[in-house]
């Protein structure tokens, strides 16, 4: 019996001296640093008419859309419309209003109007007002006459 503890004992040490050695206790996660702030790039006093332009294009592509989808393939005279825009200081479109239009469609109107308040414009410090006029010749032209900050 006592040989058979003998080798029990001896088995057992055998077997904790293959087992693997417990990990070390886990060391505390380094210190936090502190965050440091994004750089932003400076945002411009007012808009320019450089920086509009682009999305005076886009606006431009949109009213034309609107026309065609109003008036495609029906012989017109074409018209012209002129939109006021207040822009926030982030870019955002405070509010857009056609103030005046020889196109006498509301469906045309409501598809310029929609198109106009879901620009984004550049950001700047001070919010701006624009004014530009649309130009349509016949159904599915336009020309966008210059506009003022």
């Amino acid at each position: 019996m006592r040989l058979v503890s003998c080798l029990a004992a001896a088995s057992l040490l055998a077997a904790c001296a293959r087992a693997p050695a417990a990990p070390p206790p886990a060391s505390p996660p380094p210190p936090i640093a502190a965050a440091t702030p994004a750089t932003t790039a400076r945002v411009p006093a007012e808009l320019t008419s450089a920086m509009v332009q682009p999305v005076l294009t886009e606006m431009e592509q949109a009213a034309f859309r609107c026309y065609a989808l109003e008036f495609g393939g029906q012989e017109t005279e074409g018209g012209r419309v002129v939109l006021d825009w207040v822009i926030q200081p982030s870019g955002a479109v405070a509010s857009a209003r056609i103030v005046e239009s020889s196109i006498e469609s509301e469906v045309f109107s409501g598809c310029v109007l929609r198109a106009a308040r879901a620009l984004r414009f550049p950001a700047a410090e001070r919010g701006t007002g624009l004014r530009k006029p649309y130009e349509f010749r016949r159904a599915g032209e336009s020309t966008a006459a210059a506009s003022s900050l």
